[in-house]
């Protein structure tokens, strides 16, 4: 059976979020719930999910494991998940290339992952629109927030996660994710009105401290 490895790559769009990228990939930026990293993770849980990225041991260079091979963008928030097995084919929303599948001969081959190669794919691949987003700027992490909280709370993991602050909200609701060993002190008011509020691990919140949802 074939390894079903994904690569998440870093293209040079990376660019326009620094300085946030100085010290981590793209892919590691976090909005809503997760990061774009572990929200393709999500997506394809039978995979494995190997990084491409400035920080790699061979900068945007790789050797590839497995003849059939998805890439997919670091900036890219799938709405729907791209198959991994099938011919060469690239995946596009709008004027960006989303993914791209590529049939490899030689698993011990090498791919540089640079503004040249995507376009010289994107001109010899088939070409697919998908229902995806790409985010482009910092500040779109922002815009996105409060709709990729609300999105992301509805996951399976959010809605089976279990909560002992409960009791606080304003109004009671079940519009809350409260992650592993984080401490809420008293005094904290939380208000679900609008939507979910999400609490990560290992998160300490002080009196007096106000957070409205999502």
């Amino acid at each position: 059976m074939r390894n079903k490895t994904i690569y998440i790559y870093e293209d040079e769009g990376y660019e326009n979020f620094l300085p946030l990228v100085y010290l981590k990939p793209v892919f590691d930026l976090r909005c809503g719930m997760f990061t774009f990293k572990e929200r393709i993770a999500r997506l394809y849980p039978e995979s494995q999910i190997t990084p491409l990225s400035r920080f790699s041991l061979n900068s945007q260079t790789s050797q590839l494991s497995n003849f059939s091979t998805l890439f997919i963008n670091g900036r890219v928030i799938l709405k729907e998940k791209i198959p991994i097995d099938g011919e060469n084919e690239v995946f596009v929303s709008g004027d960006e290339i989303v993914a791209f599948k590529s049939q490899i001969s030689n698993p011990k081959s090498q791919i540089s992952i640079t503004k040249n190669f995507i376009e010289e794919i994107k001109r010899e691949f088939k070409t697919t629109e998908v229902n995806a987003e790409m985010v482009k700027y910092p500040w779109e992490l922002i815009a996105k927030n409060k709709e990729m909280i609300t999105r992301d709370y509805k996951s399976e993991i959010a809605r089976t996660r279990t909560s002992s602050v409960r009791d606080r909200l304003h109004p009671k609701s079940e519009n809350l994710y409260v992650g592993k060993n984080a401490i809420i002190e008293d005094g904290v008011y939380l208000n679900t009105e609008n939507g979910p509020i999400y609490i990560g691990d290992n998160i300490k919140i002080r009196p007096p401290t106000i957070i409205d949802g999502p």
